[in-house]
């Protein structure tokens, strides 16, 4: 199917963003995307030229969602960019991944003027992109503008395609440069916490260390709704964790008494040791050395045995 979209053969319908064009299908658009199934199908002027112009969206991000539709993947393109302001590539001049008519600049101003659309937006534009950051930080920010634009035109595979991407982008680690993640999907995917859950997800796996950073916190809390869902979640767990400890702590204070009674016992046979200056059978002098008792014998755990004779003194 991806061939048909390269070579725009048997098309009937047409796509353009910013200066380029695709021949599209509408039987491959229609049937897994409601928005473009009703400016196909509703009384709008994208019917009538037989075609959608979506300029409002960055070029690279309309080419991988109609890589999707005909495919059913997407891919990243290469955002691993020096991250410093000189360097750095800007988001529109990431290289396209297959060739495409290019429609002139006068030609996309005039499509413009003249095809002005009624149908209506369901989500703001993208905002704020920028993948001027650490490479798999970049990555993770990608698959968070796919997300959008799926949730922009209604594409349900697409969602969950980017979501598992994203979900397995994240790091093992949450640190200050993931927040940029955060930002970018309260303000462009305002209409789902799908993202947001996994996020919360791996916060809850080390909230314990989290909330104990200063800097941690005092971001969060610029998110208050996000903020309260953690502590409502983190809270249980730390109930949680401390009744499977309550076992532990029973049999440490177990051990403590043992502990305590062994040495009660021990003080007990240095006393004993003391008040004798000869063994009570053989009457040689008292030489005796510890032994440990059966167990269940009158509850002594120890005695004193004289080395001479073997008598027991308790």
């Amino acid at each position: 199917m991806y061939d048909f979209l390269k070579s725009g053969k048997f098309s009937d319908f047409k796509i353009t963003c910013r200066g380029e064009e695709w021949k599209v299908h509408k039987v491959i658009l229609c049937s897994q995307s409601e928005y473009f199934a009703r400016a196909c199908e509703a009384d709008f002027k994208e019917k009538a030229a037989a075609g959608i112009d979506l300029t409002s969206d960055p070029l690279q991000l309309v080419e991988q969602m109609l890589k999707f539709l005909y495919t059913g993947d997407y891919e990243v393109p290469a955002l691993n960019q020096p991250h410093n302001t000189e360097s750095a590539q800007p988001f529109n001049s990431v290289p396209t991944l297959f060739e495409r008519t290019s429609a002139t600049d006068a030609k996309l101003k005039q499509e413009n003027e003249d095809g002005v659309s009624d149908l209506p937006q369901l989500v703001t534009t993208l905002q704020d992109l920028d993948f001027n950051c650490e490479p798999t930080v970049a990555v993770s920010k990608w698959h968070v503008a796919m997300y959008t634009m799926a949730d922009k035109y209604l594409i349900d595979k697409l969602k969950d395609a980017a979501a598992q991407k994203f979900q397995a982008s994240l790091p093992a680690e949450w640190k200050t440069k993931h927040w940029c993640l955060v930002d970018d999907i309260s303000k462009n995917v305002p209409s789902s916490s799908i993202l947001l859950d996994m996020i919360l997800e791996l916060w809850l796996t080390q909230s314990t260390k989290l909330l104990d950073d200063k800097r941690f916190c005092e971001i969060l809390s610029s998110f208050p709704d996000l903020e309260l869902r953690l502590y409502r979640q983190h809270i249980p767990q730390v109930h949680a964790e401390l009744a499977a400890l309550r076992p532990k702590v029973a049999e440490v204070k177990q051990l403590r008494s043992v502990k305590e009674n062994m040495k009660t016992q021990f003080k007990a046979r240095i006393k004993s040791l003391e008040r004798h200056e000869k063994c009570r059978s053989c009457r040689l002098v008292f030489n005796t050395y510890v032994e440990e008792c059966v167990e269940g014998a009158d509850n002594i755990d120890m005695m004193l045995r004289c080395y001479s004779c073997s008598t027991r003194h308790f």
